[in-house]
Order: structure tokens, then sequence, then C-alpha cells
């Protein structure tokens, strides 16, 4: 898993605010898998030192809105989770 400070950073980071998880998948995951043999995100060099185990397990819908999941991943969340 990667962990919560590191999601709301990217989210911010990038303005990934107004995206859906599909849009997201898109214009930030396939792209920046595609020159490492279509790796898993989290296996990226800028993101690998942000994972960990997982603590918890996140549900989405690919049409719902990034900023409605970054959100609830982060409520009540550890500021270390």
């Amino acid at each position: 898993g990667v962990r919560v400070d590191w999601l709301l950073s990217l989210t911010f980071d990038l303005k990934l605010w107004d995206l859906t998880t599909a849009e997201v998948v898109s214009r930030l995951v396939k792209p920046a898998t595609a020159n490492h043999g279509r790796c898993r995100f989290v296996d990226l060099p800028f993101v690998k030192p942000h994972t960990g185990p997982a603590t918890i397990m996140m549900s989405h819908c690919w049409g719902g809105r990034w900023v409605d999941l970054v959100a609830a991943a982060c409520f009540g969340a550890a500021p270390d989770r």
C-alpha cells in the first residue's frame, strides 16, 4: 500500500482533484508505467519509498471522483498510515 500522506501530497502536487479514478489511471498511472514494462505503479522509483504493508483496504469506483477516494483514505487516518 501507499502512505496516505504521500497520496494526499501527490493529489495536491499534480492537481488531481477534478479527475475521476479512471482519469488518474489514464493520465498518470499508465504513462508513468509505460517505460517500465507496465510494472505496478507502486514499484516505480518515485513511489516505492512511500509504500509498505497495507493496513486498510480501499475500494473505489472507476467513475468516482478521485477527491472522494483520497478523502475517504484520509478520514481518521494516523499521520503515518
